[in-house]
């Protein structure tokens, strides 16, 4: 049974190993309170919304050819989504902790990648803009290509 301080809660970490493999992990606050509570529907709900990601990037993989998601950008807002899981990534290590590995992760995640949410956002709004701007009847065509430039300039920025 081993003890460590995280964030002023005492946890008890109980270890059941069997041959040479971990098999049980526990986690119980020694003083449980209602900032105990808060994180653990902090780190659920964060969890969940994680997993709806990455449904949701399987669901725009899957039907990437159908005509209402190729007319979405589907690689566009898989960026997004990335970068939204991203932030997630970077919430869930917050809520562990704070270890330096914890702040790293985090501080990588949410900034880094988490640029990848605001690029993604504006590349796809300055097509929208350039279509509304165009004053003549003829069709403007903005190829991904160009969106992906805003893109990467805007995450190494």
């Amino acid at each position: 049974m081993y003890c460590f301080q995280m964030e002023t809660i005492q946890f008890q970490v109980n270890w059941l190993l069997y041959s040479q493999h971990l098999i049980f992990l526990e986690l119980v606050p020694s003083n449980p309170n209602i900032s105990d509570a808060i994180i653990a529907a902090f780190f659920g709900a964060f969890i969940f919304l994680l997993l709806a990601t990455i449904v949701a990037i399987g669901i725009l993989i899957y039907y990437r050819d159908h005509v209402i998601i190729r007319r979405n950008t589907p690689i566009i807002s898989i960026i997004v989504l990335v970068g939204i899981a991203s932030i997630l990534i970077g919430s869930i290590c917050r809520s562990i902790g704070a270890y330096h590995w914890s702040c790293l992760i985090d501080l990588f995640m949410v900034s880094t990648l988490g640029s990848l949410v605001v690029a993604g956002i504006i590349a796809k709004n300055y097509r929208i803009y350039k279509i509304f701007r165009n004053k003549s009847a003829t069709a403007l065509v903005i190829k991904d290509s160009q969106l992906f430039i805003i893109i990467g300039a805007i995450f190494l920025y």
